[in-house]
């Protein structure tokens, strides 16, 4: 997919453009609306953003959840690589 051309449209503010573009396909729904808006109806389909699912929540039981309390609080501070 190719970026669209924001020079043409927004001339000088063409950066500002392309940066408010990146964030809205990270998380469309961290623009401001005028801008969303302005992404969802005048760019090609293949150029916008696609909504991520949200995950679903998931209930740990409360007997789990008192196992793993000190284990996550042990943990806290220490980096991880996944």
């Amino acid at each position: 997919m190719h970026q669209p051309d924001f020079e043409e449209v927004f001339g000088l503010n063409a950066a500002y453009a392309e940066k408010v573009y990146g964030e809205y396909l990270e998380a469309p729904n961290t623009v401001p609306a005028e801008w969303r808006t302005w992404f969802d109806t005048e760019l090609p389909t293949e150029q916008r953003a696609v909504v991520k699912a949200k995950p679903a929540k998931v209930e740990v039981p409360s007997e789990i959840q008192s196992e793993l309390t000190p284990l996550m609080v042990a943990l806290q501070g220490v980096p991880f690589a996944f």
